[in-house]
């Protein structure tokens, strides 16, 4: 089972990056994570993303996620908390099943698991 915290939060032009520090995934396998970050004065934002695991540095991966934020919700001199939730998931591709109605099956030639190329980073 997989573990993880939220080590920082920042917000730069009305967008929120949380790095989370993950552990006891396996290398390259997608990770999904979501959740919220609130504050007492009713600053909301919502977050998702599917990640590659990356490899880990003395026991510790760190995966950062992006948000759009609306500006001025949150205040700088506030505390943050922040619920996340990290899984190991898969992502296939079904294609109709046109011995059925309204069915889909897995594509056979096709790999069962996916992830769309990601931008690169700029950290």
């Amino acid at each position: 089972m997989g573990y993880g915290k939220v080590s920082k939060v920042q917000i730069t032009d009305n967008t929120i990056t949380l790095s989370v520090e993950l552990e006891d995934f396996d290398v390259d396998a997608l990770v999904e994570i979501s959740g919220t970050a609130t504050q007492d004065n009713g600053a909301v934002a919502t977050f998702y993303a599917v990640k590659k695991m990356p490899a880990p540095i003395a026991g510790v991966a760190i995966v950062t996620v992006e948000s759009a934020v609306e500006p001025g919700t949150f205040d700088p001199d506030s505390t943050v908390t922040v619920v996340a939730r990290a899984a190991a998931v898969w992502i296939n591709t079904l294609d109709p099943d046109t011995s059925q109605a309204m069915a889909w099956k897995r594509r056979k030639d096709g790999p069962g698991l996916y992830l769309p190329p990601q931008p690169p980073s700029s950290t």
